[in-house]
């Protein structure tokens, strides 16, 4: 089977200029003071930029694609997001803001689960009252209480960390108060589905600049 790169190879090596495809020799190849550089060859895996560096010395640059492309769309996608970090990496634009909060649902069962599930475990009364915690004594008769406190603590810690790093990408992102107290406040009950969601939609900004960009 052909790959679906190499196949839309010569469609590619159009999609940024040799100035961006230089930025991408300096950022991901590590190669140093490029002055412009052009696409050799391009798969699935990673591309080969010929690259001219500064004083006319010319050296071929491999660059890895991680995870690798699945389709010529992907690798378009994949060539304008790494001009832009690109170019953020290299001080020549700002990381892409992102000024609205988005509700992320799918990590609601997740919250639903941690804050309800493991606090009616934990606290119910180990013997005796209503009928409404039989389920939670049963799961007592098996479980110690003090392992499935430990379960929850590791799942609020571990709930904390992306909170932590859900604020990070709204600090860089220039996301306003309000919605990055709902970004924050979001990720501290669903975990890591709200940051990964923020991250499509940075992601999605970060490719429309630079497609909009020379």
């Amino acid at each position: 089977m052909s790959d679906p790169v190499a196949a839309n190879a010569d469609l590619l090596k159009t999609t940024v200029s040799p100035a961006a495809l230089a930025g991408i020799a300096k950022w991901y190849g590590k190669a140093g003071d490029v002055a412009t550089a052009e696409i050799v060859s391009i798969d699935s895996k990673s591309m080969t930029l010929n690259c001219k560096f500064v004083g006319v010395a010319h050296r071929n640059v491999v660059v890895a694609f991680k995870p690798r492309l699945t389709s010529y769309a992907d690798a378009e996608e994949t060539l304008l997001e790494m001009k832009a970090i690109s170019q953020e990496g290299l001080g020549k634009a700002k990381p892409p803001k992102i000024r609205s909060f988005r509700l992320q649902p799918t990590g609601i069962p997740d919250g639903i689960f941690i804050f309800t599930l493991f606090p009616y475990l934990m606290f119910s009364p180990p013997h005796g009252g209503s009928r409404f915690f039989a389920p939670a004594q049963l799961a007592q008769s098996y479980v110690d209480v003090k392992h499935i406190g430990w379960a929850f603590g590791a799942g609020v810690g571990w709930h904390a960390l992306n909170t932590l790093y859900t604020w990070t990408l709204c600090w860089k992102h220039s996301i306003p108060f309000g919605a990055t107290v709902a970004y924050t406040g979001l990720s501290m009950f669903t975990g890591f589905h709200t940051w990964v969601d923020l991250k499509k939609r940075i992601r999605i900004a970060r490719i429309d600049a630079a497609r909009k960009s020379a």
